[in-house]
């Protein structure tokens, strides 16, 4: 066994964000190699909801999914907005059905980043990636 295949071992396979304040559901990061990503995902409730600026309007062209620094802030970094793909699968009743798409970022990109959903610019939840 060589020396790279046994630290493989020790990288992880599977991060998660759980959200579960403003909005309730998950996003799951499956390892594919070093610089591709499966994300799985879906919210149950909150995309009606209000944000603790102003009231959210449900509909599917106004959210945003994306990876952030920082989770209060809306600023993103290009290559992990997730909205591209992800967000036609929200549907205007409060949740969404079932996400899944491939994206090419390697899990040492984003762990210990936040995964945020906003709208209008305006930060609706966020949840660590760990």
């Amino acid at each position: 066994m060589t020396r790279s295949s046994s630290l493989d071992k020790h990288k992880p396979k599977v991060l998660h964000a759980k959200f579960n304040n403003a909005i309730s559901g998950y996003l799951k990061f499956i390892y594919i190699n070093d610089k591709k990503t499966l994300v799985i995902g879906q919210f149950c409730s909150g995309f009606e909801g209000s944000s603790n600026c102003s009231k959210i309007i449900p509909s599917p062209n106004g959210y945003k999914i994306r990876i952030v620094r920082r989770p209060q802030c809306p600023s993103f970094i290009p290559r992990f907005d997730l909205s591209h793909r992800l967000r036609y699968k929200i549907t205007p009743s409060g949740g969404t059905s079932e996400m899944k798409c491939d994206f090419k970022f390697g899990l040492d990109d984003i762990k210990g980043l936040f995964a945020q959903v906003s709208q209008n610019r305006k930060v609706i939840d966020f949840a660590p990636i760990k």
